[in-house]
């Protein structure tokens, strides 16, 4: 996040709007982040590996505001040519949208909290809080800022402008001409990579996310190739009795066990307490064929570890089983930390445990150690983020439905959060990319950034749409004025994931990546399937009647 490359937002920002258009997004983005992690400071509350992308998150949001109501004044300040009348103006518009856009994302990220892990829910909390502090400094700061600066040049606002709304308004004309084959078409695109996304697998390996030549990579790489694997995989066998582990029949069962584990692939060293009483038993055999084996009787055994007690080390057997012979440890050693390796191993322990072990009397098996412990997280984590994503969606929509008093509008402003989290998942399916709790997040992303992207332009459209312009024209006026700045911003987001792509670390490259195409999806659908909806709808409205303001901004000044 602080490598010398992240200067290329600022710069693309800088080659697109006045200096004015660079600092003050630019810091509302700073304070924010700022204000958070003071806040985590003064709470105690420790930075987790999930909480370094809250900064880029704060970035992609915060910024998004402030491009928007510079846009708007800048437009305002063209068509007053008086520097308070343009702010007043400008924010007269924009505190709807931009309160509308704030809350909205400030609860879809809230909702992580409502997750299992502490993790996700230190993100969610202060993520909303860096929103909303986000808000309301884009809300004061900004206005006051612009107040007390001289106006921009008009020669300069023209020259920035001149190219992208001409642009923009043939793209408005093209897309309210050809709304419905549009509309066909993005639904098609959204059926063939939803049926792509059920290609999407689960995986993830911690140690594979490394860089291909690191050190540390091939050292691991050699030992779980080479010799018995890296990854420790434990089962606790407990005896109801002391003594109990003792048993022969425990004993050829814990056998039993690590021999089917021991002949998959992916499993290396297996040890037990089990191949020591074979050992024993085959020495005092006189190492006779088919005497390396479990002895039929209890005495016997028992008579072998007293004999080993004496004979070896006392404490070479602690690691395997306790003093009272209750519990035994069986060790696994793993080749891979695939949590697809791990969940199938997972599974196979498991059944074996079931059908060998866990059916005699007196008799519990307990799977653990850090490939347990890791699955189990990466298991919490993905559901967790499923889940919290679950609940954010349902909670967006009613307070969107709520808030817009219009089922019909507020499907419309998730669309292009739909759009581009399916062609994500799609794109990821197509190319055998694997969904880990790193790539889960970007969905969140996705959700903040497409409605606000939906808000601020649909909301433009109802307003120019009230004021008695035709549907055509509103199009035109939504997407030159609104446009430009869903325009710039995602220019800016996705340069600014985009440089992600120059990380030595292989995950990281895949999740800017990533990023950088849900961030250009959702614009896309912003710029060409939401204006298409629009179109489609205000034609449909306005065949049964005349055109009406919408009932969300019937009370706007």
């Amino acid at each position: 996040a602080f490598e010398p490359l992240t200067i290329i937002p600022l710069v693309v920002i800088f080659t697109l709007l006045p200096v004015r258009g660079v600092m003050l997004p630019s810091l509302v983005v700073v304070l924010s982040v700022v204000w958070t992690w003071g806040l985590q400071a003064m709470l105690d509350v420790p930075i987790y590996i999930a909480g370094i992308i809250m900064p880029p998150i704060l970035l992609a949001i915060g910024c998004a505001d402030g491009i928007h109501i510079i846009e708007r004044y800048n437009e305002n300040v063209l068509l007053y040519g008086e520097r308070e009348k343009a702010v007043l103006e400008t924010m007269g518009e924009m505190w709807r949208p931009v309160v509308l856009t704030s809350i909205t994302t400030a609860i879809g990220f809230g909702a992580l909290t409502t997750g299992q892990m502490v993790a996700d829910q230190v993100l969610g909390a202060f993520s909303a809080f860096g929103i909303l502090v986000a808000m309301a400094v884009s809300l004061t700061l900004i206005p006051a800022m612009l107040a007390v600066l001289p106006l921009p040049e008009e020669k300069l606002l023209g020259r920035r402008r001149a190219l992208s709304p001409r642009i923009l308004i043939r793209l408005g004309e093209f897309v309210e001409k050809r709304r419905v084959l549009l509309c066909v078409a993005g639904a098609v695109v959204t059926v063939v990579f939803l049926a792509s996304s059920f290609m999407l697998r689960i995986d993830y390996s911690w140690v594979e996310s490394l860089a291909p030549e690191t050190p540390v990579l091939l050292a691991d790489r050699y030992l779980r190739e080479r010799h018995g694997g890296t990854m420790p995989l434990n089962i606790i066998v407990r005896s109801n009795s002391e003594g109990g582990i003792k048993d022969p029949k425990i004993l050829r069962a814990m056998e039993a066990v690590l021999a089917s584990l021991a002949a998959d692939a992916e499993v290396g060293d297996t040890r037990s307490i089990a191949e020591y009483v074979k050992r024993m038993n085959q020495v005092m055999e006189a190492d006779r064929p088919g005497t390396y084996r479990i002895p039929d009787s209890s005495d016997l055994v028992a008579q072998y570890l007293l004999l080993y007690s004496i004979s070896g080390d006392p404490g070479e057997l602690d690691d395997m089983v306790d003093y009272e012979y209750r519990t035994a440890n069986m060790s696994v050693l793993l080749r891979s930390d695939s949590m697809a390796t791990l969940s199938r191993i997972m599974s196979k322990t498991e059944a074996l445990l079931d059908l060998h072990l866990r059916g005699l009397d007196g008799v519990t098996a307990t799977v653990t150690g850090s490939a347990r412990m890791m699955w189990v997280i990466f298991s919490m984590v993905l559901g967790s983020q499923i889940y919290s994503l679950t609940v954010a969606a349902v909670l967006v929509l009613t307070v969107m439905t709520v808030l817009f008093r219009s089922f019909t509008d507020t499907l419309m402003c998730i669309v292009p959060s739909s759009f581009a989290a399916i062609l994500n998942f799609g794109f990821m399916g197509m190319l055998g990319i694997p969904l880990g709790p790193e790539k889960a997040i970007i969905s969140a992303i996705a959700l903040g950034i497409g409605i606000d992207y939906a808000i601020h332009l649909m909301t433009r459209f109802r307003e120019v749409l009230g004021r008695g312009l035709s549907v055509e024209e509103a199009v035109v006026e939504a997407m030159r004025t609104v446009g430009r700045a869903i325009l710039f911003n995602a220019v800016v987001v996705v340069a600014g994931f985009a440089v992600l792509g120059f990380s030595s670390a292989p995950s990281n490259v895949i999740f800017g990546g990533l990023v950088a195409l849900n961030m250009a999806t959702s614009a896309l659908g912003a710029l060409l399937l939401l204006p298409a909806l629009l179109a489609v709808d205000g034609h449909r409205r306005a065949a049964k009647g005349p055109t009406k303001k919408a009932p969300w901004l019937r009370d706007a000044a």
